[in-house]
């Protein structure tokens, strides 16, 4: 297992090769020829999908080999890119999306459980949260390498990002079969499948309170930075960027990611992982705020910051505090709960941001993501409310 973590972090290199991902939405209005609403829809989709099989995903990532899962991830995200360099109409692209979607819930949960299971079987764990910002870092530092391409690729064909992404995402199956699987404590599998599935998320959520609030914060928080994310494209629109810099401000923004996700195990020592994440909520409200009011390079500045560096703070904090609370048998699972509430979030929030932005504009949009966090963390607090109500009752 002595190479298991420099397997993985290939392996997060060669996946997070997205050279499409600063020129999707030019891809889909030039090429497509579908609007940013479109666009949103088949995010949707993906998202949904993403819902649909993101715990039974993380319980097949319990109960079977997580390397096989990883392995299996690839094969279906290749297949989702081939349809979408074909999608030739909003279907095509919506089930595209879906085929990401399953890929997406595949790895997604399996890697950070990989890794602590290899650190757990080392006596390791308590370098989990360095090791995974590293890992994080470097997925966002190959991000921002492939985003500069990326521009460049888009214009001399539009569909050129996609056959590069092709080509670098098949070294991570290789990645992947190299890895050992570390020892650990798989699931008996003595009850149904769905049973297990569903007791496993009745302790993420109401079992384990500590660990309940920490999924439902990030849930909500990481739909915020995911909502911020997407939005940078269409700003740079109105702002009449040309396209061939997409690439490189993306790139900007994912190099900032990574070194903030390599740097957030440095704050463990002076700020509590509740704190942290209070205040990168209350940073990604300022964030849209700023951004939506002033509409200039400033603003798209604080954008990379809120789509990028604020999530690099966040995940490996957040990954951290539910590994610490849980057990092999049940932790790629809950981890899995998480990013499915943050793609359950998605849907309806993002088709109100689509909506806003194709109707009025990416200012307007900018302030319904304000919306959606407040909302969110006003159900947090009234659920925080109750809980200690209930807990005083005799």
């Amino acid at each position: 297992m002595k190479d298991n973590v420099k397997y993985l972090n290939y392996y997060t290199v060669s996946m997070n090769m997205l050279f499409c991902i600063p020129i999707i939405i030019p891809y889909y209005a030039d090429y497509i020829g579908l609007s940013f609403q479109d666009f949103l829809i088949a995010e949707a989709v993906f998202a949904a999908l993403i819902v649909i099989l993101e715990v039974p995903s993380g319980w097949l990532s319990d109960v079977w080999k997580r390397k096989n899962v990883l392995i299996l991830a690839v094969v279906i995200y290749i297949i989702g890119s081939i349809l979408l360099i074909l999608a030739n109409d909003l279907t095509d692209a919506i089930i595209a999306q879906a085929t990401f979607g399953i890929a997406v819930s595949l790895f997604s949960g399996t890697n950070s459980a990989f890794l602590y299971d290899t650190l757990l079987a080392q006596k390791r764990e308590n370098q989990f949260s360095k090791l995974e910002g590293k890992r994080m870092g470097l997925g966002l530092y190959s991000l921002a390498f492939a985003c500069i391409l990326g521009g460049f690729m888009y214009e001399v064909h539009p569909t050129l990002p996609f056959y590069a992404e092709l080509f670098v995402l098949i070294p991570a199956i290789y990645f992947a079969y190299k890895m050992v699987e570390p020892p650990r404590v798989k699931s008996a599998v003595t009850v149904h499948p769905l049973k297990d599935m569903r007791d496993t998320m009745i302790y993420a959520l109401h079992g384990n309170k500590e660990i309940a609030f920490i999924i439902l914060f990030a849930a909500i928080l990481f739909n915020g930075t995911k909502l911020i994310m997407w939005s940078q494209q269409p700003y740079y629109m109105a702002l009449e960027i040309p396209e061939f810099y997409f690439g490189i401000l993306f790139a900007v923004g994912a190099l900032l990611g990574g070194f903030s996700s390599q740097m957030a195990h440095r704050l463990e020592t002076h700020i509590s992982n509740i704190r942290m994440l209070f205040i990168i909520f209350l940073c990604a409200i300022a964030v849209c705020m700023l951004s939506g009011f002033l509409m200039n390079w400033v603003g798209i500045a604080l954008l990379m910051l809120g789509g990028s560096c604020l999530f690099g703070l966040a995940n490996p904090r957040v990954d951290n505090a539910i590994n610490m609370r849980v057990g092999s048998e049940r932790r790629a699972t809950i981890l899995s709960t998480k990013n499915l509430l943050v793609q359950l979030l998605f849907i309806p929030s993002s088709l109100i941001l689509g909506y806003f932005v194709s109707h009025h504009s990416i200012g307007v949009g900018l302030y319904s993501i304000i919306g959606w966090l407040m909302l969110g963390g006003l159900c947090i607090a009234l659920w925080e409310v109750m809980k200690a109500r209930t807990t005083k009752q005799p």
